[in-house]
């Protein structure tokens, strides 16, 4: 697989979305650390979790809800909504 775009992600939420739904779930919880992995291994600083997390951002719907944002680090003291750390639950 070539290096995923935001749209990459995008559609691998969309199949993971409907593949909770057909299992019977109410909702399920997102980590993006996780949802990177799954659809491209993280490497290092070729990583592409920026695209990772806005495409989980861009999925959201009405009543979907952001549980948890990356942490701020001391380099970075303000955190731009993108880490492997945010967490996202999507209502089906």
């Amino acid at each position: 697989m070539d290096i995923p775009r935001k749209e990459d992600f995008m559609k691998a939420l969309k199949i993971l979305k409907q593949e909770k739904k057909e299992a019977g779930e109410v909702f399920f919880d997102l980590k993006a650390g996780d949802f990177h992995k799954m659809v491209w291994d993280y490497n290092g600083r070729n990583h592409r979790m920026q695209s990772c997390c806005l495409a989980m951002y861009d999925s959201m719907e009405n009543n979907d809800e952001v549980i948890q944002m990356p942490d701020k680090r001391r380099w970075n003291e303000k955190t731009k909504g993108y880490g492997t750390r945010l967490i996202i639950r999507y209502y089906l």
